[in-house]
């Protein structure tokens, strides 16, 4: 098993997360993040990914706020292009919450972090979820839908891929994120994927009553 580190680099974005033991592929250009992945790599080689707050851009000097809950990733891969931009592939490790972040005086943030860990509570509830899901996904993208539908998955892996891969919301997938079990997040996504074609009919709805 992976140990999160106490300290680790942030990296915020804007409308990305980052799931346990899913991949994440990164374009790295800016100086202050060429800097942490120089870090990262001559150090634990992990980076923690957090989603910016919406509609929170950065004012004076103030960094942007962001959620206290993210995803750290292990670096797996990169492949350095010209003028020292890098493509790197990110594999989550481990979900935590930020404890404080530092005045560590470089140019990109460092925080204290508490590991999340990953648990079912419920099994059963998880596979009522999941097929929930699956069945919604169905109705409106039948690739991705065959994509999860696979025996060999473990199901917790196959509701991170699509927490991660699906379009969402931020606040939906931060949700997802801050999810206290797979079973909690299986079921918020099935809410979510529900309430989307709720608004999809009855959007259709009004639409045929206008014309």
């Amino acid at each position: 098993m992976t140990v999160l580190p106490e300290i680790i680099p942030l990296f915020p974005l804007p409308g990305v997360a980052l799931f346990p033991d899913l991949p994440l592929p990164l374009h790295i250009f800016e100086p202050r993040y060429r800097a942490m992945l120089k870090d990262a790599l001559e150090g634990s080689r992990f980076i923690g990914i957090v989603q910016i707050r919406p509609g929170s851009p950065a004012v004076d000097g103030v960094p942007s706020p962001i959620f206290s809950i993210g995803c750290a990733g292990r670096i797996e891969g990169v492949a350095e292009l010209e003028d020292g931009r890098s493509n790197i592939v990110l594999r989550g490790v481990s979900r935590f919450h930020i404890d404080e972040e530092l005045p560590e005086g470089r140019p990109y943030r460092v925080a204290r972090v508490s590991p999340l860990i990953e648990k079912v509570l419920d099994e059963e509830a998880l596979t009522e979820s999941l097929a929930r899901v699956l069945h919604e996904i169905g109705q409106i993208d039948e690739g991705m839908s065959l994509l999860a539908r696979t025996d060999e998955a473990p199901k917790a892996l196959v509701v991170n891929m699509l927490a991660q891969l699906l379009p969402l919301g931020e606040l939906e997938r931060q949700s997802l994120v801050e999810a206290a079990t797979i079973d909690d997040r299986a079921r918020l996504l099935a809410e979510i994927l529900d309430f989307a074609r709720l608004a999809r009919e009855s959007g259709a709805s009004d639409s045929a009553i206008r014309h």
